[in-house]
């Protein structure tokens, strides 16, 4: 189980962030366990949107944490009760990150 400081230093840091989007480096984890959030992303190179790209280059695939998981994950370690009804990845990682704060402020 994590603490509150450890939450509060991780978004401090910016290891926890407001993103619903990005696959992310595992090593960008410091101080958490996401082995088991570790996938292999494949490229569809169809539409922008489906492709991967590492530094501005396309990639046919990527080892990382899609940074909702790692959220979501954090979220239900600590028992938090979130509203999973939103439609956008963006706005989920919003949520989880509003109460992520609120556990980290004590509230």
């Amino acid at each position: 189980m994590y603490s509150r400081e450890h939450i509060k230093n991780a978004i401090d840091d910016g290891v926890i962030v407001d993103d619903g989007h990005t696959l992310v480096d595992p090593t960008h984890y410091v101080g958490f366990d996401v082995d088991n959030l570790i996938e292999v992303h494949k490229s569809d190179f169809s539409h922008g949107k489906t492709t991967i790209y590492t530094d501005g280059v396309p990639v046919e695939e990527l080892e990382a944490v899609y940074n909702l998981d790692f959220l979501r994950m954090i979220v239900r370690q600590l028992g938090l009760e979130c509203n999973e009804n939103y439609t956008g990845r963006g706005f989920q990682a919003h949520e989880y990150c509003r109460k992520l704060r609120e556990f980290a402020n004590g509230n």
